[in-house]
């Protein structure tokens, strides 16, 4: 009986074309409508951190299968890209165990992986977009492995700069050092970077590194933190040649001392001139929280943002930011987890001066909860100014989208 309530309310609706107004911060239920809950995608069969969006909407997921390297993608409404691999999903194997945890995509469309070895060797994959092939004219048969020399090597961002060139960052020996691997577009180490394509900077007692951006004059700036009494927000910034880049907090180097420890997770630019954008979390609230800091173009904290430069946000107990993305118009959008319980998959958006954006979710936050912990490490904004943030829902690969903006929706193709 309620059934057939519904089926004639919703007859009645589309007969008199009503649509529906979902505010900002909305899941994206056109993402997989069947999906739990819609707008959600899930993958059991393979897990990972990284995600780059395809111009025509498709999401790629990078992580791992077993022992293998795993890519994932999906179509943009939200189902398994069946051209891609085998049903969405391309693995490749190493005679060691292989973890993915970037990828980004190429103008041409071809995509480029990025991960570590157990033994700590980079491992770079290059895959043809149409169907996910190795492409054979990068590397050795599509793929490139580099030793850095330590088993404690871990490469977690990877990006383009406008000649095509690959840069690679993460962090190798012990103790951590920031690391930076550049190739050429062919997959062969560029030896005009750093020393023979590869430059190690020592911070503090440790520095690890997770996060990367490239300038628009080229400079190459990295995030993490480093242990100088505590754990701290660590930015460096680097020429186009590998070195480290004085212009910036006087060393290349600029470490901002937030509560007693800091991470930096996510990095990005905002603006023009560029100013840096550095997202993690802190304990500056006296609990573990979202942690955003702006940095002027000089490495100087900019104090005309959050409190002296330094917005945290209490969500829950406990909640880690990782990804970070900007907006069009300079908003600033952030993804994590936060501890409710259960452990939630968890969006905030800041508007261009750090204030929480009231007009996002609830008072500026989004919580896609799914079973007993999901997480979000990735986000992404797409053509079409959606949202897309990925991460694991319970112990799958997964991504969910949101609407960025107000959005009316016909409730009859829903």
């Amino acid at each position: 009986m309620h059934n057939n309530f519904t089926r004639v309310a919703l007859i009645t609706v589309c007969f008199f074309n009503l649509n529906l107004a979902v505010p900002s911060g909305s899941l994206d239920t056109t993402f997989n409508s069947a999906g739990t809950p819609p707008g959600t995608v899930q993958y059991s069969g393979a897990i990972g951190i990284g995600m780059t969006l395809q111009t025509d909407g498709k999401v790629v997921l990078a992580g791992y299968s077993g022992s293998n390297g795993a890519l994932v993608r999906y179509t943009s409404t939200g189902i398994l890209d069946s051209l891609f691999g085998t049903g969405g999903l391309v693995t490749t194997s190493t005679t060691d165990t292989l973890q993915f945890s970037a990828v980004t995509i190429q103008p041409d469309g071809n995509l480029v992986a990025a991960g570590v070895t157990l033994s700590g060797d980079l491992f770079v994959a290059r895959y043809i977009a149409t169907n996910g092939a190795l492409d054979s004219s990068f590397g050795s048969g599509g793929t490139v492995t580099t030793p850095i020399g330590s088993s404690l090597a871990n490469f977690v961002d990877v990006t383009l700069q406008s000649d095509g060139k690959i840069v690679i960052a993460g962090t190798s020996d012990s103790p951590g050092k920031f690391t930076v691997v550049r190739y050429t577009a062919a997959g062969v180490l560029d030896t005009s970077f750093g020393t023979g394509g590869i430059t190690k900077t020592a911070i503090g007692s440790n520095a690890i590194a997770n996060a990367l951006t490239i300038q628009t004059d080229g400079k190459i700036v990295v995030g993490g933190y480093a242990s100088t009494s505590g754990n701290h927000f660590t930015v460096a910034r680097y020429t186009a040649g590998g070195i480290l880049d004085t212009t910036f907090g006087g060393t290349g180097i600029v470490t901002t001392i937030i509560g007693n420890n800091s991470y930096i997770n996510g990095i990005a630019l905002q603006g023009s001139p560029a100013k840096i954008i550095a997202v993690g979390f802190s304990d500056l609230l006296g609990s573990t929280d979202f942690t955003i800091a702006r940095y002027n173009p000089n490495g100087t904290v900019d104090t005309s943002f959050g409190t002296s430069g330094i917005t945290s946000t209490y969500i829950a107990n406990s909640s880690q930011a990782f990804g970070v993305a900007i907006q069009q118009d300079g908003k600033i959008v952030v993804s994590g987890r936060s501890s409710q319980p259960p452990i939630t998959f968890t969006l905030a958006r800041y508007t261009i001066n750090g204030t929480l954006d009231s007009a996002f979710g609830t008072g500026g936050i989004v919580l896609t909860p799914y079973g007993s912990s999901s997480s979000s490490f990735k986000v992404a904004i797409a053509t079409d100014k959606k949202i897309v943030a990925s991460g694991f829902f319970g112990s799958a690969f997964g991504a969910a989208r949101y609407f960025s903006n107000p959005t009316i929706i016909d409730v009859c193709t829903l």
